[in-house]
């Protein structure tokens, strides 16, 4: 429920930098208290009590849980399957250039799956001089089926998941993009490097894949997948 919730906050344009954990924080809490102040429930203290339940609901079209069905999709309870990765049509890019990198893609069955999150893993090279991604890379597009789903800024440090070691997770949300059953879904990564990168003038190397549970997609029976 807690994350549901974050969806539909992030959704609606309430900012929560860390994404939809599950887990119901400070962050969580402001954004709340920063949609309850703008729609008259007070006091606007960020606790989801019934007066915000039953506001929420009745702006969502049903229920902020996670069971009951989803909207618009096809089936019952989906399967993501047969993931693949590979090196894109750029595996080179020069500094401050684009390009794309990597492709992953995988196959949705039992039912349409609605993706709505991907956490993308930056290992850097032992021998790189530098070490983090948001001293290398400007921005970050994915693109699904050819379709640009997310752009995002990874420059800024704060815009990354809380890690002190490798691989660095920048996590995408709120990206609503159905898989319909049967369907082989293909995700691109498109990255944007910065200008002046310490250590380019003898390469620098980057593998960027997606890890364990790294992709979400709610499915027909309104279940999260992974």
């Amino acid at each position: 429920e807690v994350t549901a919730l974050q969806n539909w906050l992030i959704s609606k344009g309430y900012s929560i930098p860390a994404g939809a954990t599950g887990y119901f924080g400070a962050q969580t809490q402001s954004a709340l208290a920063a949609y309850q102040a703008a729609n008259g429930i007070s006091p606007a203290a960020g606790y989801f009590g019934p007066v915000t339940r039953a506001k929420v609901n009745a702006m969502a079209g049903g229920s902020t849980g996670s069971t009951g069905g989803t909207t618009g999709l096809g089936g019952g309870e989906a399967s993501l399957e047969d993931f693949n990765s590979k090196s894109g049509d750029d595996d080179t890019v020069d500094e401050n250039s684009s390009g794309e990198v990597a492709v992953f893609d995988f196959d949705v069955r039992d039912g349409d799956a609605k993706v709505e999150r991907v956490d993308l893993s930056f290992d850097a090279a032992s021998g790189n001089d530098e070490q983090n991604p948001w001293d290398t890379f400007d921005t970050v597009t994915l693109k699904m089926d050819g379709k640009e789903v997310a752009s995002e800024d990874v420059s800024d440090e704060d815009n990354w998941l809380e890690n002190d070691n490798q691989p660095f997770v920048f996590r995408f949300t709120g990206l609503n993009t159905v898989v319909k059953e049967d369907d082989n879904a293909e995700i691109t990564v498109e990255v944007e490097t910065q200008k002046g990168i310490e250590g380019v003038h003898d390469g620098e190397t980057w593998t960027l894949y997606l890890g364990t549970d790294a992709v979400r997609a709610t499915d027909g029976a309104g279940i999260d997948q992974h």
